[in-house]
């Protein structure tokens, strides 16, 4: 005799949709979470030791590393004062069965352009300058989604949460060290022993929402994801300002959980930063 864990897994997998129907009709997740409720989320620091700064997130099954390697180079011309950097985001091999090794497929080429659009308006290359025209950092970031459920191998859903918050938490802790030009030779000097934290103009905090029969599902898994129209994500700063609102397509949204999504994205920034930021 199958058991109730076994019975539900197998109706889950012969008539999936009509499974998680059954589950939000009565307010709850078939994961055993409500639906404005996160899964487990662990941040851990410092995990690439080749890296400049680093930091490790794992959101349920997902996770999601990202090392940060500065390097010196001359400024562009139109920039002389500015330096600069580039998002790199990989899905690796073994987090789905639909990654493969090789250039990123398109939609990692979509979650590097979304963190790289988010980070422009929070951080001022500015301060990646040496000496004007000369010398300054260019930020190499690396996010790679490692793997996924234990069981499957399958990333669990709402990558793109897990990787802004490697993202941010990389660049809070990152140190370059000071450079100066020697007047005599013209070169630059490396002062290992004193340092200088980037900074950032505000924190920003990424809230996916799946979205299934007009119902919002706060962090999504993969199933949910599948399942449902398009997810949703906000993006908001700590003190609540609303920084994105991204949607690729999907089945229309009411004015009411539009305003209800950024309302609780804002709340979430918050908490988030209280939790990990401050």
């Amino acid at each position: 005799m199958l058991s109730v864990e076994q019975l539900s897994k197998q109706i889950a997998d012969i008539c999936p949709e009509d499974h998680l129907k059954s589950f939000l009709q009565r307010d709850v997740r078939p994961d055993g979470r409500s639906l404005d409720e996160l899964r487990p989320l662990v941040l851990a620091k410092n995990v690439a030791p080749t890296a400049d700064s680093s930091a490790m997130i794992r959101l349920g099954n997902t996770k999601v590393i990202c090392g940060i390697t500065a390097e010196t180079i001359k400024p562009a011309a139109a920039t002389p004062t500015d330096g600069s950097f580039s998002v790199n985001f990989e899905f690796s091999p073994v987090c789905s069965p639909n990654a493969k090794a090789g250039p990123p497929n398109e939609v990692a080429q979509t979650m590097s352009i979304f963190l790289d659009g988010i980070l422009k308006q929070v951080f001022d290359n500015n301060q990646l300058c040496i000496e004007p025209d000369v010398l300054a950092w260019t930020l190499f970031i690396d996010v790679y989604c490692l793997e996924g459920s234990f069981v499957d191998f399958f990333y669990d859903g709402n990558v793109t949460d897990a990787a802004m918050m490697s993202v941010i938490s990389s660049l809070r802790d990152l140190k370059l060290p000071e450079i100066t030009i020697d007047e005599e030779t013209a070169k630059p000097v490396v002062n290992v022993e004193k340092s200088t934290p980037v900074s950032l103009k505000m924190i920003p905090v990424s809230t996916t929402y799946g979205e299934f029969s007009g119902i919002l599902l706060l962090d999504p898994t993969a199933r949910e994801t599948e399942l449902g129209s398009s997810p949703i994500t906000v993006v908001c700063s700590e003190k609540g300002a609303l920084l994105c609102f991204n949607r690729s397509g999907g089945s229309p949204l009411s004015q009411e959980q539009v305003a209800a999504a950024i309302e609780n994205s804002k709340r979430r920034s918050s908490t988030i930063y209280d939790q990990y930021f401050a």
